[in-house]
């Protein structure tokens, strides 16, 4: 059952079973408007945001930084960090208005997740790739800013860097 639900959800559709609910949005995270509608459509079935993964992301264009133009770099940074920024900016907002879940041991519980993907290559570099590291690099450092301002507000915001041996 779990394996139909992240079928559904590789395929952009949203299933449910007694095991798991999964809604799968494709979108186009440079247009602000497109990302409202998502939480807007998700708050709407759910009436609220438990889980959250920022997932979008493009290749650099494998040229040094004299040799990017302005457009190469605004398009990179645009879906990679600015992306995600607007994704996780919008799901906190949410996250802010909900009632903390009932925790398994007493805890207080937590009003959501939300996980950011990045890439090694945010930690680490490479030639011919500074656009692209540093559009990694700034997902990374802006989910461990939002973390530091709202884990006293019962979040949990975790980062996945990838590291195998692509860039995503």
């Amino acid at each position: 059952m779990v394996l139909d639900a992240v079928k559904a959800a590789n395929e952009g559709t949203s299933t449910d079973s007694s095991e798991v609910q999964i809604e799968s949005i494709i979108l186009d995270v440079m247009h602000e408007d497109t990302i409202t509608l998502m939480v807007k459509t998700i708050v709407d079935r759910w009436d609220r945001i438990d889980y959250a993964v920022n997932a979008a992301g493009v290749l650099g264009n494998n040229q040094r930084s004299t040799d990017t133009s302005t457009q190469q770099f605004d398009d990179i940074n645009g879906i990679n960090y600015r992306g995600a920024w607007l994704c996780s900016r919008a799901e906190l907002a949410q996250m802010l208005k909900q009632e903390p879940l009932p925790s398994h041991d007493g805890r207080e519980g937590n009003r959501g997740s939300i996980v950011n993907i990045a890439s090694q290559l945010g930690i680490v570099s490479r030639s011919n790739a500074p656009a692209y590291c540093g559009s990694k690099a700034a997902v990374i450092g802006m989910t461990r800013a939002d973390a530091i301002d709202v884990s006293s507000m019962c979040f949990w915001l975790f980062l996945q860097v990838i590291t195998d041996d692509g860039e995503d």
